[in-house]
């Protein structure tokens, strides 16, 4: 026989909504981080005009902004906290930052298939609980985004695999 109690969902801790608001915190930071990150990146290339834009004009916009999110999100957990970082988890951090650089290290001299292929697997291998399946559907919807958005829309000459 079921308990009532088991039917309603239990009421967050405070230290559930303590690790909510680190998380939150931690997010904010990679936001902050990866939009600085493009900002200067985009500073390798032409920002252009208002009238006429330059191929660094929209990573430099979507930078800023991206940062900018980032210090809301970090502000917004900071004030509810108090604390700054009270546990960090490496290896969610490791395994996404690893994977955003081996896409772009990847996206020329392999091509986009192995290139999105290894984005998800070492995205997937930041959280222990992802299922093999999931992760085959999630390569699949990606690959066929970017391609869609970025080779057929952009016109962006994407090989799909270098060599083929």
């Amino acid at each position: 026989m079921a308990s009532v109690a088991n039917d309603t969902a239990a009421a967050p801790t405070a230290a559930d909504r303590r690790e909510d608001r680190r998380r939150e915190l931690v997010c904010g930071v990679v936001l902050v981080a990866v939009g600085a990150f493009v900002f200067v990146e985009s500073l390798h290339y032409s920002l252009g005009s208002l009238r006429r834009f330059g191929p660094g004009l929209f990573p430099a916009v979507l930078g800023v902004l991206v940062a900018s999110l980032g210090l809301v999100v970090v502000a917004n957990a900071r004030r509810a906290t108090g604390a700054f970082l009270q546990r960090f988890a490496p290896r969610p951090a490791f395994f996404v930052l690893m994977a955003i650089l081996s896409f772009g290290l990847l996206v020329d001299s392999a091509g986009l298939a192995p290139a999105v292929a290894t984005l998800v697997l070492l995205s997937a291998l930041a959280d222990r609980g992802q299922k093999a399946g999931e992760m085959v559907i999630l390569y699949l919807v990606l690959l066929g985004a970017v391609y869609l958005v970025f080779a057929v829309l952009l016109g962006v000459p994407f090989r799909l695999v270098v060599g083929l």
